[in-house]
C-alpha cells in the first residue's frame, strides 16, 4: 500500500492517516502519564515540515498530549549518514519530540550512530534478542551493550519478548522498557497496572531462582574449600601442641 502511495505521490499523506488514527485511540483511555510512540515511515522523516504538521496534529485532535510524551521511533536505516536527516532530527527534538532509535543491532548498526544521532531512547532489534537466546556467549556480553547505551545517555527498550526466557535476558540486562507478548497481548485496552506489576513480580523471581542456579556451583567450591581450610587449620594445630 505504501509503495502504490508513493507512486502516486501520496505517501506523506497516507502516513499521516493512521497517524491520526492512533491518536484518536490513545485518547480513548489516556491517563496522563503513559508516552505515545508513533513509527515513523522513513520518508516522513525526509519532511521538514513533519514536525510542526504534527505539533498541529495534537492541537487539532483535542486530546491536550504534549510532545515530551510522544516518541517518534525512528528507523535506524532510513537516513544513513546524511547531515539532512540529522539536521531533521535536530529539528524534532527542539520541538520537544522524544526520539526513539528503533532496530539498533540489525546488519551493519554501530555506536556512533547513537552518538551522532543522541536519541532518548534506543530499542534493540529483534535479532539480538533470537541470537542472545541460541549463543550463551552472546547473552554474556549483551548487559555490557547495554551499560554501553546508558552510560551513553540512552534509555534502553528490548521488544517482542513471547517467552519467559527471553523476558528474563531483558530483565537481566536491565533495560528500560520491555514489550511484547509475555506481558499482553495487543488489544485495544490499556494493561491495568495491578496486572503489568504481577508479571513483574513473577519474573524478579525466576530471575532469582535463576542466579541461584548460576551461583550454586561457586557457593558448593566455596563451601568446600572452607571445610578444607578448617581442617588444615585444625591439623596445624594439633601439630602444633605436639612441637610443643
Amino acid at each position: 500500500m505504501f509503495t502504490q502511495a508513493a507512486r502516486r505521490g501520496d505517501l506523506l499523506e497516507l502516513g499521516r492517516l493512521p497517524e491520526s488514527l492512533h491518536l484518536g485511540n490513545f485518547n480513548a483511555f489516556d491517563s496522563h502519564d503513559e508516552w505515545l510512540f508513533l513509527s515513523l515511515h522513513p520518508a516522513t522523516l525526509m519532511d521538514m515540515s513533519y514536525g510542526d504538521v504534527l505539533l498541529a496534529a495534537l492541537k487539532d485532535i483535542g486530546i491536550g498530549l504534549p510532545p515530551q510524551r510522544v516518541v517518534l521511533e525512528v528507523p535506524e536505516q532510513a537516513g544513513g549518514e546524511t547531515t539532512r536527516f540529522s539536521e531533521i532530527i535536530d529539528s524534532l527534538r527542539k520541538s520537544d519530540f522524544l526520539i526513539a532509535l528503533d532496530g539498533f543491532g540489525v546488519k551493519h548498526s554501530n555506536i556512533d550512530c547513537v552518538w551522532q544521532l543522541r536519541p532518548d531512547i534506543v530499542t534493540l532489534d529483534r535479532c539480538i534478542l533470537q541470537q542472545a537466546t541460541e549463543h550463551s556467549h552472546i547473552e554474556r556480553v549483551l548487559p555490557r551493550l547495554v551499560s554501553l547505551l546508558h552510560k551513553s545517555g540512552q534509555l534502553v527498550l528490548m521488544g517482542g519478548l513471547s517467552t519467559e526466557r527471553e523476558a528474563l535476558i531483558a530483565l537481566e540486562c536491565n533495560v528500560d522498557f520491555v514489550q511484547g507478548a509475555y506481558f499482553a497481548q495487543p488489544g485495544v485496552d490499556a494493561v491495568h497496572s495491578e496486572v503489568a506489576a504481577g508479571a513483574m513480580d513473577a519474573l524478579s523471581a525466576a530471575s532469582r531462582k535463576r542466579i541461584a542456579a548460576r551461583l550454586q556451583p561457586y557457593v558448593s567450591g566455596l563451601e568446600h574449600a572452607s571445610v578444607r581450610l578448617m581442617m588444615e587449620g585444625e591439623t596445624l594445630t594439633a601439630v602444633a601442641s605436639e612441637m610443643l
